[in-house]
């Protein structure tokens, strides 16, 4: 379960919507199953291996990049590639693969595009 503290929903004007029924939130503020689904998966996964202050940003009326930004951070660059890593792997093994994954190897940052999600 997500901790509802720690995670933040914001619409596409950056302004927090709810944050404290994350899970109900994203119920209704998203309507796509598979996109949700996704989500919750990724947010799962982002739980286990201890990312911080994760922040799911409603893209869809701003960007024709995705419909979903989720942003996380980690402690270290090692912790940073932990959390790619985790995500990557356990996606993969589920069927759901990345399009595309940036700065895995320096660990400063990591972007991993799954469509109309990017982490």
């Amino acid at each position: 379960m997500v901790d509802e503290k720690d995670t933040v929903l914001k619409n596409s004007d950056d302004k927090v919507t709810d944050e404290l029924n994350y899970e109900n939130n994203l119920d209704k503020a998203i309507a796509d199953d598979s996109d949700r689904a996704l989500i919750k998966r990724i947010l799962e996964l982002l739980e286990d291996a201890k990312a911080e202050e994760i922040v799911l940003i409603d893209a869809q009326h701003r960007s024709s990049l995705a419909d979903y930004l989720l942003i996380c951070e980690g402690r270290s660059q090692l912790h940073c590639r932990g959390i790619a890593e985790n995500v990557e792997n356990n996606l993969k093994r589920e069927g759901e693969a990345s399009l595309g994954i940036e700065g895995e190897r320096e660990g400063n940052w990591v972007l991993l595009d799954y469509g109309n999600i990017i982490l």
